[in-house]
């Protein structure tokens, strides 16, 4: 007996793939062989959504079927999405046969919709498995034409400190503007902080969205003015320039304070801490619909910006 099997989606013949042939188990094949796809989110509450497993035996004179096994996609994802232990299943056809497997799911991602059909209904796919397995996976092959990476860039001004007093009379009271590249549009405020005084401390946190690409871009920097509240007008202290790159390059966050001298104010210091969460992707079109609609992107030397909050409803 020397036994593979027939893997396939619905029974569609473009999703087909064989397993190895296994030449020594007999009766009790043993392949250990993964095989790929990638499903549209919706069809995995379609019950009719189905993996095809069929045995056969290969023999010279033309292959021998020997059973199946149906195994329900949605079954196995309300399971839960990966399983530690085999799972058994009875093969039809076989007697007592049993067919064990491993299976795992992925994190959703997003991919532009099929330009073809209906999406899935409740009955089920109006659109072939077919279509939709090799539009997917095509469009997951190229996807670097449809889509850009970002990151979620937090930055926290923890405090300043040894900062000139800027006032003749009166209390000190200090608040930091932090924009990218000093773009206005960027621009955010902390609070004001009313009993620091040349010491101020924050503890203030700031959260963007980057594209992965900027983060080579030498240019790209945080600026952090600090000024001084006043009734008849604030007024400027000092300010820092902090590289993202090279933040970047340090790591995907700060364990500790980082300090920089605050330019124009003395022996001034603001402390900070950052972080980089993981890279993510989105489709550029909806980037750029989404920029246009609400105006929260700024180009700054050909680097895309943009605001956190609002890359969440791509």
């Amino acid at each position: 007996m020397k036994v593979y099997a027939e893997v396939s989606i619905n029974g569609e013949p473009d999703t087909s793939k064989l397993t190895t042939v296994d030449t020594e188990g007999e009766t009790n094949p043993r392949w250990n062989f993964p095989l790929d796809y990638t499903i549209e989110e919706a069809s995995l509450q379609n019950p009719g959504l189905v993996v095809g497993v069929k045995l056969y035996c290969e023999r010279t004179l033309g292959d021998r079927y020997i059973g199946e096994v149906n195994i329900s996609v949605k079954g196995l994802f309300d399971y839960r999405p990966r399983v530690e232990n085999v799972l058994t299943y009875t093969v039809d056809g076989a007697g007592d046969g049993k067919l064990n497997i491993l299976y795992s799911f992925g994190n959703m991602f997003m991919a532009p919709k099929p330009s073809f059909g209906e999406k899935v209904l409740d009955v089920g796919l109006s659109t072939s498995t077919t279509q939709i397995l090799n539009s997917i996976t095509n469009q997951t092959k190229h996807k670097q034409h449809f889509f850009m990476g970002y990151r979620k860039f937090q930055i926290t001004l923890v405090s300043a400190e040894n900062l000139p007093n800027v006032r003749s009379f009166g209390q000190m009271k200090v608040y930091a503007e932090v924009s990218i590249n000093g773009d206005p549009k960027t621009s955010k405020r902390t609070t004001v902080n009313t009993d620091g005084e040349t010491n101020p401390r924050w503890n203030f946190s700031l959260d963007y969205t980057i594209e992965e690409a900027s983060l080579k871009n030498l240019g790209l920097v945080v600026v952090v003015k600090l000024y001084c509240e006043r009734t008849l007008g604030d007024r400027y202290i000092g300010e820092v320039k902090i590289s993202v790159k090279g933040l970047f390059d340090s790591g995907s966050r700060s364990e500790n304070e980082l300090s920089y001298n605050v330019a124009g104010a003395g022996d001034g210091k603001l402390n900070i801490l950052y972080s980089f969460g993981s890279m993510f992707e989105a489709p550029k079109s909806s980037v750029w619909k989404k920029v246009l609609e609400v105006g929260l992107a700024v180009m700054i030397e050909g680097v895309v910006f943009l605001l956190t909050g609002d890359i969440g409803d791509l």
